[in-house]
């Protein structure tokens, strides 16, 4: 998995409208669970990955040095464009998790909030980011922690900085004051264990 930082991606990936489309443009984004969701132009903004595959770009985004991705020989690639029907089609992203980001695209509306401060100075999440956010990361980690690893990896494949950082921020804000014998059981299940 290669993550994003701000050298390798452009943050301000240009928007191309031609005549026929406007930034209220609805996009159905589709799981691979087959669930969709709708966006308008303006709200996937906030993903670079989202935005090139409309804007048809998506060859020319570049994964970190090291990190290329590997091809395999498979029948579906993990982003389907129907640009007349205006569907991008996630197959590694699943309804549920996709759910939670366009929970996030909708409430920024295309403008990407900061990351927050690092290193973290506190356990409570609303002393770390806004309101809203904290709410939202929190109800993610009361649902299941795993479901903020899912939404860790679907942000960080569609480029959603400020989302990973933040998800970022709540692990560790989970691990700040714990002690090191206690960390695999505050990231992991109680029903899982390491050996």
């Amino acid at each position: 998995m290669s993550f994003i930082t701000e050298s390798n991606v452009d943050v301000n990936v240009p928007l191309s409208l031609d005549d026929d489309t406007s930034e209220e443009t609805l996009i159905t984004l589709i799981s691979n669970d087959k669930q969709s969701f709708q966006c308008t132009l303006k709200e996937i903004k906030c993903s670079n990955l989202l935005i090139a595959a409309f804007n048809g770009t998506v060859d020319k985004m570049q994964p970190l040095e090291g990190m290329e991705e590997k091809k395999e020989d498979s029948k579906e690639t993990p982003l389907n464009i129907d640009k007349n029907n205006n569907e991008i089609v996630l197959h590694s992203i699943d309804g549920k998790t996709l759910n939670y980001i366009v929970q996030f695209l909708k409430e920024h509306n295309g403008v990407e909030p900061a990351c927050p401060e690092k290193p973290v100075r506190s356990k409570e999440m609303s002393e770390i980011t806004t309101n809203w956010m904290a709410n939202f990361i929190d109800n993610i980690v009361k649902q299941d922690i795993k479901d903020l690893y899912k939404v860790i990896s679907a942000a960080n494949y569609l480029y959603i900085n400020s989302l990973l950082h933040i998800c970022c921020a709540k692990i560790a804000s989970m691990l700040k004051g714990v002690p090191i014998d206690q960390i695999k059981n505050t990231l992991l299940p109680t029903t899982e264990t390491v050996e």
